[in-house]
């Protein structure tokens, strides 16, 4: 359960840019005297909260909490919140609003100025929190090294963390997070909210309403996982995650066949000569690409969708024996989604995800078992599911699948993590009996998800008696929060504005567009297809789409991974001189064509608009733009190569 904001983000920016009447049934709360606010304490419920450093809108407070509810485990946890005022304050709020964010490991309170433009005329007249979960930003941020340094998550430094923690490695679960929840409303004098979670913090909201049912009043789950399966090999996921490269395909033109079978092919190739197989780095360690690499890769599309345009092509590349750009794609994901990726512990907490995970997710082994024992009864589990539904997570196998990192393959996180005790039982999320409450729920999905799929948000949805779904077509992890999407976070304002009422969804047809799948990669510019011109050489038009093709690679690096400097493909490098514009030095996308310039992409219209020098094959000086968001369009190439002048256009990457 590893996506995360900072990466759900990051897919939200492959998407185009990313009010009805308040019932009366909401129930009324005083406003503080606007006189008062917004820079001096405030008495909310019997909390008193103080203006958050560095923006004075949020009021910030804390509640202190037994860790142990039991008892038996001294010590407390203040738990952080952010309080953010409905902005009509001549009249009393009609409400609460809850945010959630993803993770586990990641405090809401951090995401509070994105909740608040997703909800946005929803707080002229309600009232909006965010709580960092115990373990999580302000609330006691778990800290366990190596685990939180570590470039590559292992069974072994879970397990260390765990002992780290020692009889507190047990109080992390959801359900505790949900009386830490229960207990600021109780103070703050909120009998009832609105309740919305994204991609972990649907997991979460689940939590909270099945334990606090009277709660609730409307909840809204976007990139939904199934809190309450009892599946511990996700088997909802591979059905999805085959769907998603399918459809990705099947919508960009330069695709054909089955991008699921041109997976399957690369694997025999690995599986029949391991040796054979190119370097990889996993962190620091380097060694030969693996099966279990591409399941990784694979797996972590819905948040970095540069991997939906590139991982065909390059599967593609690989199979006529171009191995750069596939081995390219996995140093970048062991880069940029393995472990903590350089996030400080109160950003994001490696221990507090384990912690969480290891209390609260079914596991295919017992963990009543000392973890000596563990690695014993997965073995014998993974044989038997294997010989069971040997095609679980096909085109891998199940031991390659597992062999991924834990943090995203999750079936062998938790070997190591000590034994609970009777007290917190673990995998006990809802009292005995309870179920989701009869509310009502909105529960959103993308498509292209694959961390919590179209399947998952179905058998979902089938938990609340007065569900409605909304699944967005070319979307990926999480759809209305991330740069709130006018469609996808109207739907969510209309739904709670209306008190549940039914949606109306028709937007999301044509909310976003396909992803532009790059037609291949070359390594020489002759192997490229030209650009259009009448009545030019094919010489120069080849040259010309390189060129494109090799500051589109730049700039889909800044933009979609944040890579403030890089290297080319096939040579050279890029750097960010600011965000949003680059200047390439002697960048190579073909062995044979160094490109050099400048280049910068507007962050309101999406346009990128670069000139560039050619060097090598080709020679001479381009202009070239393109619009990266929206329904695909021509990139226009102008300018001399080779001596003979150029005004291109061809599909804008």
């Amino acid at each position: 359960m590893r996506p995360s904001a900072t990466r759900a983000c990051l897919a939200a920016a492959l998407a185009v840019a990313c009010t009805l009447p308040a019932s009366a049934a909401e129930g009324e709360r005083s406003a503080p005297d606007p006189a008062t606010a917004p820079r001096t304490t405030i008495a909310v419920g019997s909390a008193t909260l103080a203006p958050c450093p560095g923006d004075p809108d949020y009021y910030c407070g804390t509640l202190r909490r037994a860790l142990d509810p039991s008892g038996v485990v001294p010590g407390s946890v203040d738990v952080a919140y952010r309080w953010l005022l409905h902005s009509q304050r001549t009249e009393p709020a009609r409400g609460t609003l809850v945010g959630i964010v993803g993770g586990p490991g990641y405090g809401s309170t951090g995401s509070a100025s994105r909740f608040r433009e997703m909800f946005g005329p929803l707080l002229e007249t309600r009232d909006l929190l965010t709580v960092d979960a115990r373990g999580t930003g302000n609330s006691g941020a778990i800290v366990c090294e190596p685990l939180q340094s570590a470039a590559v998550v292992t069974a072994e430094d879970v397990g260390a963390c765990g002992r780290q923690l020692g009889e507190r490695a047990e109080l992390y679960g959801a359900q505790l997070a949900s009386a830490d929840m229960a207990a600021i409303l109780d103070a703050l004098g909120v009998h009832q909210v609105d309740l919305y979670g994204e991609s972990y913090g649907t997991f979460a909201a689940q939590v909270f309403a099945g334990n606090h049912p009277e709660r609730v009043r409307t909840i809204v789950l976007d990139g939904v996982y199934d809190a309450l399966s009892a599946d511990p090999w996700y088997a909802a996921g591979p059905e999805g995650l085959r769907n998603a490269y399918r459809l990705a395909c099947q919508r960009s033109p330069p695709c054909s066949g089955d991008p699921i079978e041109r997976l399957a092919a690369v694997l025999g190739t690995l599986r029949a000569n391991p040796a054979a197989a190119p370097p990889v780095r996993r962190g620091a360690v380097r060694g030969p690409l693996t099966p279990s690499d591409l399941a990784f890769v694979s797996n972590i599309a819905a948040e970095y969708p540069l991997v939906f345009v590139e991982f065909d092509a390059a599967l593609r590349a690989y199979a006529h024996r171009d191995t750069a750009p596939l081995v390219r794609i996995v140093d970048e994901a062991y880069s940029y989604a393995s472990g903590t990726a350089g996030e400080k512990a109160d950003e994001y907490s490696m221990g507090q995800m384990v912690a969480t995970s290891c209390a609260d997710l079914p596991q295919a082994y017992d963990m009543h078992l000392p973890p000596a024992e563990r690695p014993a009864a997965f073995a014998a589990a993974v044989t038997a599911r294997s010989a069971a539904t040997p095609d679980l997570y096909a085109p891998f196998s199940l031991r390659e699948w597992l062999q991924s990192p834990p943090d995203w393959s999750f079936a062998a996180l938790c070997l190591s993590w000590p034994v609970a005790s009777p007290r917190h039982p673990q995998g006990q999320l809802l009292p005995p009996a309870a179920r989701m409450p009869d509310v009502p729920a909105l529960l959103l999905t993308g498509d292209l998800d694959t961390v919590t799929t179209i399947g998952e948000g179905e058998e979902t949805a089938r938990r609340f008696a007065r569900a409605q779904r909304v699944v967005v077509p070319n979307a990926a992890h999480v759809v209305a929060l991330y740069g709130a999407p006018a469609c996808t976070a109207g739907i969510v304002r209309n739904f709670i504005a209306s008190g549940g009422g039914p949606v109306a969804a028709d937007c999301v047809a044509t909310m976003q567009s396909p992803a532009r799948l790059l037609p291949k990669f070359a390594t020489r510019v002759a192997d490229v297809a030209p650009a259009v011109m009448a009545g030019a050489r094919a010489a120069e038009l080849a040259a010309a789409a390189a060129a494109l093709y090799t500051v589109a690679d730049a700039v889909q690096r800044e933009r979609f991974l944040g890579q403030a400097n890089g290297a080319g493909l096939r040579g050279g490098g890029f750097r960010s001189e600011r965000r949003g514009a680059l200047r390439l030095e002697a960048l190579r996308w073909t062995a044979d064509l160094a490109v050099g310039g400048s280049a910068t992409i507007d962050a309101g219209t999406g346009v990128v608009s670069s000139r560039l020098e050619l060097a090598g094959v080709a020679r001479g000086s381009v202009s070239i733009a393109w619009q990266m968001t929206g329904p695909q369009g021509l990139a226009t190439i102008e300018g001399t190569i080779n001596g003979r002048h150029v005004n291109a256009t061809m599909p804008a990457p």
